[in-house]
């Protein structure tokens, strides 16, 4: 196959190798060509890059000027070091931001939420999840709970309280507390659990639990549903504590379809108040969402850098800034290449020609010869 200019357009010189590649197609081809003798080609000085006799060879092979050469092949070693790095140069806290928090098997996780291996500025502070055996965990003022469901497109949160997961009798006896961050959604609903009962009426006699440790029952507890009754034999107990469950549940306790165990496992949900807005405009620019601490309000993570809403450039389109620099780079090495190939091509001599006039008198070895 006869060779061309496109297939040496990508020739450059392999990495410790004293001989150049030819691209063929999509793959490195053997460049079938010979190099000339040493003594074809003058020396001119130590090799740098591409030996210069193989720059006559391919010049001569394919009758393209040695500048042109020079010219692809700098621009192929440019391409091959330079745009890898380039290319690679995101800002670090986009890339950060980018990597997942997972537990379980809950997954795409976003802001305002975050959590290892995120560092802090990728979510609001108030906001950190950590992870106990299969589940998130968030921690609200002073008690933690079990997430178990996140719902980004309705800003709903679903929590239990971890110390009455699977545990109708808490060592801490705490009301459920939750921070100005959260409001409860219209399926709330409120459980109070009375312990260290002496006597209770009949009638909350069917609202019985019971409470064990280490397998050993240790006493009776007792529920209501919704406002803290007035019954004066509650009084004969010794503490209470009220609990945050979702309405349908107690709808389902009341009617004896479920067990108190049930309802305090299936927890309860709140809104989270935060402007996911600018978190949104943010995500539709190619940015992601992060969390100015300085300042206290979000920030918008770039590929190129951190803006206050938006990106400034369509997704996918802040590379073309950079492939600019390395085209108007190579562009300049190929200037300075090509005038120093220039420099260095010596003047060609006059043609000989029958009519040729001398300049000069001639010398008087010339006339010796003219004479044999």
């Amino acid at each position: 196959m006869r060779v061309t200019v496109l297939t040496v357009i990508d020739l450059a010189v392999s990495a410790g190798l004293d001989q150049p590649v030819c691209i063929c197609g999509d793959r490195p081809c053997p460049f079938a060509l010979t190099p000339p003798r040493n003594d074809s080609v003058p020396s001119q000085g130590p090799k740098k890059g591409l030996d210069d006799k193989w720059k006559y060879v391919i010049g001569a092979s394919l009758g393209i000027p040695s500048i042109i050469i020079s010219s692809i092949i700098i621009f192929c070693y440019l391409k091959r070091q330079l745009v890898p790095a380039i290319l690679s140069a995101d800002d670090a806290r986009y890339l950060q931001c980018g990597r997942q928090f997972q537990c379980g098997g809950m997954k795409n996780i976003s802001y305002p939420f975050w959590g290892d291996p995120q560092p802090y500025y990728c979510g609001l502070p108030e906001f950190k999840l950590g992870c106990q055996g299969q589940f998130p965990t968030l921690k609200i003022l002073s008690q933690t709970f079990r997430v178990l469901i996140i719902d980004h497109d309705n800003q709903v949160l679903r929590l239990t309280r971890l110390d009455v997961y699977n545990n109708t009798c808490p060592s801490a006896f705490m009301n459920t507390t939750i921070s100005y961050l959260f409001s409860y959604t219209p399926n709330f609903g409120n459980l109070t659990m009375f312990f260290g009962c002496s006597s209770i009426s009949t009638a909350l006699a069917s609202n019985k639990f019971l409470c064990y440790e280490n397998g050993t029952l240790v006493e009776n507890g007792y529920f209501t549903i919704g406002s803290i009754p007035t019954d004066r034999e509650l009084g004969n107990c010794t503490t209470c504590i009220t609990v945050p469950v979702l309405q349908t549940a107690v709808n389902a306790l009341r009617n004896n379809l479920t067990s108190i165990d049930r309802v305090l496992n299936d927890g309860f949900e709140v809104h989270w108040i935060t402007d996911d807005a600018a978190c949104t405009e943010c995500a539709g620019s190619g940015g992601r969402c992060g969390y100015n601490s300085s300042y206290f309000k979000p920030i918008c993570f770039c590929p190129d850098k951190a803006y206050l809403m938006r990106c400034q450039l369509p997704p996918g389109n802040h590379v073309e800034p950079r492939i600019r620099i390395i085209a108007a780079s190579t562009f300049g090495a190929c200037i300075i290449l090509g005038s120093h190939e220039v420099l260095q091509i010596p003047p060609k001599p006059f043609p000989s020609s029958p009519n040729r006039k001398l300049d000069s008198a001639p010398t008087p070895s010339m006339l010796e010869s003219s004479t044999d």
